[in-house]
């Protein structure tokens, strides 16, 4: 098979999951491309080490792609450090399929399964692009949690979760958290190179170096120095065992000042993986001294059972994977709820050398063979079920042209219906009766004339229709003054026109120019009405748009009565049959201008 790793972390990064993974992948027979990580979050000062390397790592090999092993390739891309942006994730996402394009058919390289450690917005348009025979979402954390729009990015998890054929996650609670979205998950979480770590034929007594002239106990950590490492609780451990030399091994990622402060201990840095079996041999109590928080609960500690492989007694503090870990193999690693109780561990613990075989027996059964066994096998059988399908695409091309069939009538009845509805029924009648007024006119201190507002399409009818029904209103007493709005200079000019023909004095007359739309409109008119101390107003606008004006008038300014009033002797009450497209085409926009007007506030 031919697989892609999307990776969360580089191929230089200190020994982890993906690099077994990847590992026993080609070892058994496939060729693996291993796509370095292309992050999560934008880059800080602390990211510059690793942007350079990644840069070097570019011009070092071939447009990015360089072969790390036999069958192993490692692409390190070059992309904008904006994954949360989705333009930019478009950008990436055209950077990174033109490359794996390219490389694939230089390759003859197939794609057939996608293992992805990110869920991010890039990872599931490669996905969906590359379409492979299986897609699977390693979740090795709960790398969203410490984010400020966490919510945002575990929806984008959800969908990811959903979307992919399977989920592999390392802890119970993502275990929880992806059950709710797929009905294929699997619980995998690291394993260790038992051999590598319980090799018998090593001499036991092979000290590193720098740690020859240890004297004392050693009570040892092994991993990357981050924020989720406990400093406060090694500062305790050390002040109050003196005479114990702590000793911290792997990369700082982190300040970690005030641990080298300290005279019992050490930090050595990172070593090759290969040398960390000599490392822990040489350790009397080892240590998992993480805070505890929503993130480390998802954790499951790689170290752990490197730990017990080599059979040294481990204390930790009470994350949940170590407490599953214990009751599904016993009491093998002390727990600690507090600083007190991981202090008395390691004075009770490294006296003790009881339960060395059953903690190596934990850890045997948790080797990465045994752990990689099993994934390998889900893959290959997934893998193979698809072989079958495509064998069978007789029968799939023949079903699927039948779902098309049945598609098709049922979109050609649906259309055909609602046409019918639409068009010959009294359907839209009775959905725009509510945007018609039913009021009678009353006396009012001014008649408001609504121009077109320049919608797509949508001329609010002709004004002269409403200069009509302005000069019947004023004709009959209704109101003295009237005020034209619109944003159209040819439209206010033949308006004025009109009225002045029949013989509405130019002192009656107010023209307020420049209103694009209803909105506007209502708040310039409103203006002039405070300003002349007028509470009332008879609002003169097409039959459909009489409810939007109206709303828009009531929530700005509610203490002045608006209303459009009805001229049409009541006939919007008579039942009408069919419609026009033009009435069709004006009442949507009307609901779908009362939606978006409520949506940003503008109507309540």
């Amino acid at each position: 098979m031919d697989i892609i790793i999307i990776s969360s972390i580089d191929w230089s990064t200190q020994w982890q999951m993906h690099h077994q993974l990847s590992m026993s992948l080609i070892n058994s027979g496939n060729r693996v491309l291993f796509i370095e990580n292309t992050g999560i979050r934008s880059p800080k000062i602390k990211d510059a080490t690793r942007i350079i390397n990644r840069i070097r790592s570019w011009y070092l090999s071939t447009k990015g792609f360089r072969s790390e092993h036999d069958n192993l390739f490692i692409y390190s891309p070059l992309i904008f450090p904006f994954p949360q942006s989705i333009f930019f994730t478009w950008i990436n996402f055209f950077i990174l399929n033109r490359s794996l394009k390219y490389w694939s058919k230089a390759l003859n390289f197939h794609e057939d399964v996608i293992i992805s450690f990110l869920p991010s917005l890039l990872s599931q348009k490669l996905i969906k692009k590359v379409f492979p025979k299986l897609s699977i979402y390693y979740c090795a954390n709960d790398m969203f949690v410490k984010f400020s729009n966490v919510k945002k990015l575990q929806l984008i998890e959800d969908i990811f979760f959903s979307n992919v054929d399977m989920v592999f996650v390392i802890s119970d609670t993502l275990q929880k958290r992806a059950e709710n979205k797929s009905n294929s998950v699997f619980y995998f979480p690291p394993g260790v190179d038992f051999n590598k770590f319980n090799n018998q034929n090593t001499a036991p007594h092979t000290i590193p170096s720098d740690i020859k002239g240890v004297k004392t106990t050693i009570v040892g950590y092994i991993g990357a120095l981050t924020e989720v490492l406990d400093q406060d609780l090694l500062l305790f451990l050390a002040d109050e065992l003196r005479s114990v030399t702590f000793i911290l091994i792997g990369p700082k990622h982190c300040d970690t000042r005030r641990l080298e402060k300290i005279d019992n201990i050490l930090l050595l840095g990172k070593k090759e993986h290969d040398q960390i079996p000599f490392y822990v041999r040489s350790f009397d109590v080892a240590l998992i001294p993480y805070v505890c928080n929503s993130f480390t609960n998802s954790v499951y500690p790689c170290k752990l059972n490197e730990y017990l492989a080599v059979g040294i007694p481990v204390v930790s503090t009470n994350l949940n994977e170590i407490t599953r870990y214990c009751q599904d193999y016993g009491h093998v690693v002390t727990i600690a709820k507090n600083y007190n109780e991981f202090l008395k561990g390691v004075k009770k613990i490294k006296t003790i050398d009881a339960h060395v075989q059953k903690r190596i027996e934990a850890a045997r059964l948790n080797s990465w063979d045994n752990r990689f066994s099993d994934i390998y096998s889900i893959i290959n059988k997934s893998v193979k079920e698809r072989h079958i399908q495509e064998s069978n695409w007789k029968n799939i091309l023949i079903n699927y042209y039948h779902r098309s069939k049945t598609g098709i009538r049922i979109l050609f009845f649906s259309i055909t219906a609602s046409y019918a509805i639409v068009f010959y029924t009294p359907f839209l009648w009775y959905l725009s009766n509510p945007l018609i007024s039913n009021i009678p006119a009353s006396n009012s201190d001014v008649i408001v004339i609504f121009g077109g507002h320049g919608e797509f399409d949508y001329k609010n009818f002709s004004f002269q229709d409403r200069v009509k029904d302005a000069i019947k209103l004023y004709n009959s007493g209704y109101s003295d003054n009237i005020i034209v709005s619109s944003g159209k200079t040819y439209e206010i000019t033949m308006i004025n026109a009109l009225l002045k023909d029949n013989k509405v004095p130019s002192s009656s007359i107010i023209i307020d120019k420049g209103a694009s739309n209803t909105y506007k409109s209502a708040n310039q008119v409103i203006k002039i009405l405070n300003n002349r101390n007028w509470k009332s107003a008879l609002l003169i606008t097409s039959k459909y748009h009489a409810k939007r004006a109206t709303l828009v008038w009531a929530h700005h300014t509610p203490e002045i009565y608006a209303f459009s009033p009805s001229l049409e002797g009541g006939s919007n009450n008579t039942l009408k049959w069919g419609a026009t497209l033009k009435e069709v085409k004006v009442v949507i926009y009307e609901y779908t201008a009362l939606l978006y007007y409520w949506i940003i506030g503008r109507i309540s």
